[in-house]
């Protein structure tokens, strides 16, 4: 049986760098791991585009669709929303072979639950001694 799955697997993952090879994008960025520790197939994927125009999108249904035992969480700050204005992120779940919106109970919304402060505009400890 692990056999069976092991080939599987590597079937899956080859199909799936040829599909990103074949939709690549200069904006999406990922790295696929067959083996990490106890892990098999871990997908890391990185993307800063403002637009929903991007295979991001068409890359996480091909995921659903080829890798049913797929699963896993993405965060999305859309801005283009407009429901949330940009002040909230989105969950985006694969499981089951399928890809689920939900709301995301940990960031959002943005403003006013955090707040950018530049490490030069904040009083760090000591600030506010007295040199001795």
């Amino acid at each position: 049986m692990d056999k069976a799955i092991a080939e599987s697997d590597a079937k899956l993952w080859a199909s799936f760098r040829e599909w990103m090879a074949a939709n690549s994008s200069p904006w999406l960025l990922w790295t696929l791991h067959e083996q990490h520790n106890n892990h098999k197939g871990m997908l890391q994927v990185y993307l800063s585009r403002n637009h929903r125009g991007s295979p991001f999108w068409v890359m996480l249904e091909w995921i659903a669709e080829h890798g049913l035992g797929s699963y896993g969480l993405f965060y999305v700050n859309d801005d283009e929303e407009s429901e949330s204005s940009g002040n909230v992120f989105r969950v985006h779940r694969i499981m089951n072979g399928r890809v689920d919106q939900l709301p995301d109970p940990f960031f959002g919304p943005i403003v006013p639950n955090l707040e950018p402060i530049h490490p030069y505009d904040r009083n760090l400890p000591g600030d506010n001694e007295e040199a001795t």
